[in-house]
Order: structure tokens, then C-alpha cells, then sequence
């Protein structure tokens, strides 16, 4: 960036191979929770036989529903005020 200041966000983002990592990480996250998400709805269909089995399905929709807000932030960036 030819005469003008880096934001520390740019700083932070990095260049080259590092960006390309950063960009896995952060489809990383959606990857995750669609895992989370269908294992849950996997569960829940079984009908297990238990004495509460809504608690490991909610557990699992609950971290889905967690790493797609977590992937959301990471791929919108910081805002800017």
C-alpha cells in the first residue's frame, strides 16, 4: 500500500500463504457446523430410547448454530465505524 497507512486489521490479515490459511480457517468454521448440525438432525431422527434424548441433540444444534455465527463474523471481517 503505496502512501497510505496499513489499519491494524490489514496488518493482521497478513499476505500470501497466510491468507490462504486464514481463508481455510474461516470456511473451517461452516465446515464444522454443518457437520454439528447434520449429526444432530442424525440423532434426533433415531428416536432413541433414552431418558432425555433431546439433551445430546440440543448440545450438538446449540455448537452448530455457535460455529456458523463464528463463521459468519470470520468471513464478513471487522466493521468499520
Amino acid at each position: 500500500m503505496i502512501g497510505m497507512r496499513e489499519t491494524k486489521w490489514e496488518r493482521s490479515q497478513g499476505t500470501g500463504n497466510e491468507r490462504r490459511r486464514q481463508d481455510h480457517h474461516r470456511s473451517a468454521f461452516f465446515n464444522y457446523a454443518r457437520s454439528y448440525w447434520q449429526s444432530g438432525v442424525t440423532l434426533h431422527e433415531t428416536k432413541a430410547e433414552v431418558t432425555h434424548p433431546d439433551a445430546p441433540v440440543t448440545l450438538l444444534l446449540a455448537h452448530a448454530i455457535e460455529l456458523y455465527l463464528k463463521s459468519f463474523l470470520r468471513l464478513s471481517g471487522p466493521r468499520r465505524g
